[in-house]
């Protein structure tokens, strides 16, 4: 995923938990510059969800890549989305 989103010019990668660590270091080692990826561990929700507030320009389109297991739904309701899962 992280080579991916390198390889396609995406703006912003935004990873969380444990094993989402390893996409951003993908995308790293792909060329995407490190100003551009930021990575919260697990339990750092909150922070994550305060830095897209602050971040996210009006009408951005954002892609949520998780699994039920870490309670992606969390971030959407954070958001005031819908969680279409």
């Amino acid at each position: 995923v992280g080579k991916r989103v390198a390889e396609n010019g995406y703006c912003l990668l935004l990873t969380y938990g444990e094993e989402a660590i390893h996409i951003a270091n993908a995308a790293r080692k792909s060329g995407m510059p490190a100003h551009r990826i930021t990575h919260f561990p697990k339990g750092a929700r909150e922070m994550l969800v305060s830095f897209l507030r602050a971040h996210l320009p009006e009408n951005a389109a954002v892609l949520f890549k998780g699994s039920r297991a870490m309670q992606m739904g969390r971030f959407f309701e954070k958001l005031g989305g819908e969680d279409e899962g």
